[in-house]
């Protein structure tokens, strides 16, 4: 059985994405010491919170450099959320902020607010205005003509939204075009090199929402908290 750590770097919900690993079927362990990740077959960079803060305990406690070796030596990695925006060269969230380098890219936010002629986003502040959220998984399958109406972006993204599959890779094996995924974000990635987005999303800005260069990984709406195909995402990079 492929073993999986769950990097513990204080920032982030990882229970709750341990648990996620578990409703599958598959072990994971959450990793306190960055020199323990060597032992795991894959590992999982998750993250809530400041990219500053983030790179910078990553570096104080060595698990940068601890990270790297783990890509260097061919192993599967996924970043979650700010764990995702941490694999590009860097951040621009509260001044500049160089991050882990393994995918070329900036991170960038979203801009004004601004008034969006999209179907794709369901305001979790107003289920009624578009898809009955009681059943996520139907969220899945929903066209345009299912909602009419002009939403007002909000920042941080924040809710159910659509992903555009842009090219053929295992983590989607399964996954429909459109699918639904849960994000919450202010900041948003733009991939250098477009082979290295796996799958985009459009809030006003468009962004690289799933991204992968070899055995690196990245997704920046939670699949822990993305029902079914959430699940599916994850057992998908178990099966790596």
């Amino acid at each position: 059985m492929r073993t999986i750590a769950i990097l513990n770097y204080n920032i982030g919900n990882l229970a709750s994405v341990k648990n996620a690993f578990k409703s599958i079927g598959a072990e994971a362990e959450i990793v306190s010491e960055a020199g323990e990740i060597r032992r795991f077959d894959k590992l999982i960079l998750p993250g809530v919170g400041a990219f500053e803060n983030a790179m910078r305990h990553l570096e104080e406690t060595g698990a940068k450099e601890a990270v790297l070796d783990f890509v260097a030596n061919g192993k599967d990695m996924l970043g979650i959320c700010l764990g995702m925006q941490l694999l590009f060269d860097k951040s621009y969230e509260f001044g500049t902020h160089l991050g882990l380098g393994l995918i070329a890219g900036e991170v960038v936010k979203f801009g004004d607010s601004t008034k969006l002629d999209s179907a794709d986003f369901i305001d979790s502040a107003n289920p009624d205005s578009a898809i009955n959220l009681t059943n996520l998984d139907s969220a899945t399958s929903a066209t345009t003509s299912q909602n009419p109406h002009n939403f007002t972006r909000k920042i941080p993204h924040m809710g159910w939204n659509a992903i555009d599959i842009c090219r053929d890779s295992p983590l989607l094996r399964g996954i429909p075009n459109g699918a639904y995924l849960y994000f919450v974000h202010s900041y948003y990635v733009r991939a250098e090199n477009p082979a290295d987005t796996i799958a985009s999303c459009d809030y006003g800005d468009r962004f690289s929402a799933i991204v992968g260069r070899e055995n690196v990984y990245g997704i920046q709406p939670h699949p822990e908290k993305s029902s079914s195909v959430g699940l599916k995402i994850l057992k998908n990079f178990v099966d790596l």
